[in-house]
């Protein structure tokens, strides 16, 4: 009761850790985990599609600094990310 890091929180530092969960003995509980696993395999394939369509971001900078920005103080900025 007077924990503070909660289950989820020790989850998303496994998983950023790319700790692999064993299902073995609850895959029964999990009848779609095959249809699960298709979805994320395209997510994961559309998400590093659309990473390669960005630009780098050096480029995005200076695009913002050359199109993105209005007024004296957006200029100040811009030199100061770009410097």
């Amino acid at each position: 009761d007077l924990e503070m890091f909660l289950p989820a929180s020790w989850q998303y530092i496994l998983y950023g850790m790319e700790f692999k969960t064993n299902l073995g003995p609850m895959q029964a509980m999990y009848p779609r985990i095959d249809e699960a696993r298709r979805e994320f395999e395209t997510i994961r394939a559309v998400g590093a599609h659309a990473a390669n369509d960005l630009p780098d971001h050096r480029a995005l900078v200076e695009q913002i600094c050359a199109h993105g920005l209005k007024g004296k103080s957006a200029a100040l900025r811009c030199d100061a990310a770009v410097g």
